[in-house]
């Protein structure tokens, strides 16, 4: 039996790799945003005990969570107020309402506290804050393609342009922005003309894109979050004004007390410390910011490249072990998903990848399918045409060589390993896996090499390509760990530009640390061999 070599002659994948990466196309997610039902006072607790707060749609700090029958409000700010009321030892309840008539009820001791504030001399009157449990940044952002004809720049020169221009904005009602100089500009009567009220940053947005605004003011992890869930993120462009602000609580100067904010603030303190803090952080926003990172066309591109590169890899193995037609798809879909499907049951996620999205299926299905017909009648077909067998020498050359056809394979599957790598150590923070150094660059292993072990397991040969001399699992483990890294380093900031930039290194480092590897055929530290050698040596004396 042949044994399998992934550098190998593959002269009949030629015209197949050619033809066959021409023939997908691409489409795009959406998701919905639900509506939450409030939660309600905890009947065992004592009155004293509980505090009741308000919410709005705020994502990813404020949203609802859940299917049908089940919704559930969660949220960074949400989950943050939990456990420091948990180790202060209160209850919170929630009720929907606008950010505006929050303040008016913490005013009137109608609500007893609000999360997300920033501090205020006029709020300051009413309420008492907390110490800053996080950080926010404020940009400006206008329809795609508009930025560079209003001359925006810092805060200064933005609302300069703003005034000059007599543009219109969109700012939230009640909400304090992280710079001054934006609140007294909203507050300015002479200015009333260029602003336009909303009651969340979903309006604001939906007002940008329906043209009733040319820009708007926003939290930059708000907006980031919410453009990625309407599906409209290419269709707005940032503004970076480089402000950010203390985030406190607020509570009731009529309902709460000075000893209950000391509380909340000794809490705060403690959950720090005790890395709860940070596990929130992790749990909550970086999921969201990855999310956002790859689910991009261009990542879902590299992903689908993938996909079939793996998917041909196992189909050269079957062509090898001369499989039957359901073989091939075997031996095609182990590499391609195997990996994910290992790592969706070993993190129990549900649904597991492959199900929620029935693209990888057709795509394997595609290229088996393809390749049947390919194999059996289309290169037979150009043989026969172009090729003249009883004379040699007057057989044309193609114009395409075999290692071309070979490079076209390490590329693709590099690419593949590379997407499969990162989309490994997003599933791992996705799935609060700790300690993330540990799971990400674990599970990146497991789904960028895992299928093609289980691939090569089915071998006749029991050649394991990527446990037998390969540096091919070892990539994944190098970027999966860089990657982990700096996510961890990052929990607190969260900055989405960070983890754009370092989803793309990763993917990137990835491909070309493969492609090196193989360049200069280097391989993997193998186990025990300077002892096997000596041994193998002292044999051979004997």
């Amino acid at each position: 039996m042949k044994r399998f070599d992934f550098m190998s002659d593959k002269k009949i994948i030629v015209f197949y790799l050619l033809f066959l990466f021409n023939l997908f196309f691409i489409d795009a997610f959406a998701t919905d945003v639900a509506v939450a039902l409030p939660e309600q006072p905890n009947a065992m607790q004592p009155a004293d005990k509980q505090l009741k707060n308000g919410w709005y749609p705020w994502d990813p700090y404020q949203y609802v969570e859940g299917g049908e029958g089940f919704k559930t409000l969660t949220g960074l700010d949400v989950q943050l107020v939990k456990a420091i009321a948990k180790k202060a030892g209160y209850n919170v309840f929630y009720e929907e309402v606008s950010w505006k008539q929050h303040l008016d009820d913490i005013k009137t001791g109608k609500r007893d506290f609000a999360a997300g504030a920033t501090w205020t001399e006029e709020r300051a009157e009413f309420s008492y804050y907390s110490t800053p449990y996080r950080r926010e940044e404020n940009s400006l952002y206008v329809r795609r393609g508009e930025l560079s004809k209003y001359n925006f720049g810092d805060v200064q020169k933005s609302l300069d342009s703003i005034k000059e221009k007599n543009l219109r904005v969109s700012v939230v009602d009640g909400f304090i922005y992280a710079d001054p100089r934006i609140n007294e500009f909203i507050k300015d009567p002479k200015n009333q003309n260029n602003i336009t009220k909303t009651a969340n940053d979903m309006e604001s947005l939906e007002n940008l894109l329906n043209g009733n605004v040319n820009a708007f003011f926003a939290d930059r992890l708000v907006t980031s979050t919410i453009a990625w869930r309407m599906g409209s993120r290419d269709k707005i462009e940032e503004q970076y004004l480089g402000v950010g602000v203390d985030i406190h609580l607020v509570f009731s100067k009529k309902s709460t007390t000075p000893k209950i904010v000391e509380e909340f603030n000794k809490a705060i303190t403690e959950i720090k410390k005790s890395g709860e803090y940070g596990h929130i952080i992790k749990g909550y926003l970086l999921p969201v910011l990855l999310l956002q990172t790859i689910d991009r066309p261009w990542f879902l591109i590299i992903d689908i490249i993938g996909t079939i590169a793996f998917a041909l890899s196992g189909l050269i193995v079957a062509y090898h072990e001369r499989t039957t037609l359901f073989g091939a798809l075997i031996f095609a879909a182990l590499p391609s998903v195997g990996g994910g499907i290992l790592r969706d049951i070993i993190v129990d996620r549900k649904p597991i990848g492959i199900l929620s999205n029935p693209i990888y299926a057709i795509l394997i299905l595609s290229v088996v399918i393809i390749g049947y017909l390919f194999t059996h009648f289309i290169y037979p077909y150009i043989v026969r045409k172009f090729m003249n067998h009883t004379d040699n020498s007057h057989q044309p050359k193609s114009k395409i060589g075999i290692s071309t056809a070979d490079r076209f394979l390490v590329i693709f599957d590099a690419l593949g390993q590379a997407a499969f790598t990162v989309s490994g150590v997003v599933v791992a923070v996705v799935t609060k896996s700790d300690p993330l150094w540990i799971w990400g660059p674990a599970f990146g292993a497991l789904t960028g090499a895992g299928g093609g072990i289980l691939r090569d397991l089915l071998r006749s040969d029991n050649y394991i390509y990527a446990l037998k001399g390969a540096f091919y699992a070892e990539v994944s483990l190098i970027w999966g760990f860089i990657m982990a890294i700096f996510l961890i380093w990052q929990e607190e900031r969260a900055d989405p530009n960070f983890i754009f930039y370092l989803v793309v290194i990763s993917v990137i480092g990835c491909f070309f640390t493969r492609i090196l590897t193989m360049r200069l055929n280097f391989h993997g530290a193998m186990f025990g061999e300077p002892l096997r050698k000596h041994l193998e040596t002292k044999k051979s004396k004997e």
